[in-house]
């Protein structure tokens, strides 16, 4: 792990804390222009429940899997650009405040990683979102090089909620 640039998480969080977030504050602009990851960072040390460990390696932002059948989730900040990796599945986030939502939500458990296997192999991982108790599809990675006629098909599930 290695320290964060800049101002310490702390005094950028308390800085959040005490100025409104607009889009157009230049202080929040400049902060996301001065230090992106130290800004996702405290971010998610503002939005997350305090027993959740984010923690920075390098450019990115990870956060342990919360349950046995939770992703890992990571958000790879470089410069204003971010790829959030929800277990096996990521994307480029076209914003800083989107790959923060994407994260928020896959901590809460709102957000899950449906994989589909065949022949015991993953090659589909499509995020899935709750939305009024259905689960809709929102975006997908699917490997290319897997056989399509093996019938062994299996669907498994990450999601951070607690097994009841």
């Amino acid at each position: 792990m290695s320290e964060i640039k800049g101002p310490p998480v702390s005094q950028i969080a308390s800085f959040l804390d005490h100025h409104e977030e607009r889009t157009g504050d230049p202080r929040i602009q400049a902060l996301r222009k001065r230090d992106p990851l130290g800004y996702v960072t405290a971010q998610l040390h503002r939005r997350l429940a305090a027993g959740v460990r984010v923690s920075v390696e390098g450019d990115t932002v990870v956060i342990p899997r919360l349950y046995a059948n939770g992703p890992d989730i990571s958000v790879l900040v470089a410069d204003q650009r971010c790829t959030v990796s929800i277990g096996p599945w990521f994307e480029d986030m076209p914003s800083l405040d989107m790959a923060l939502e994407y994260v928020t939500r896959a901590v809460d458990g709102s957000l899950r990683v449906r994989i589909d296997s065949l022949g015991g192999k993953p090659w589909k991982f499509i995020l899935e979102r709750e939305v009024a108790g259905e689960w809709v599809e929102d975006s997908a990675v699917v490997l290319s090089r897997i056989t399509l006629w093996k019938r062994d098909v299996a669907t498994r599930y990450l999601r951070n909620v607690a097994l009841t």
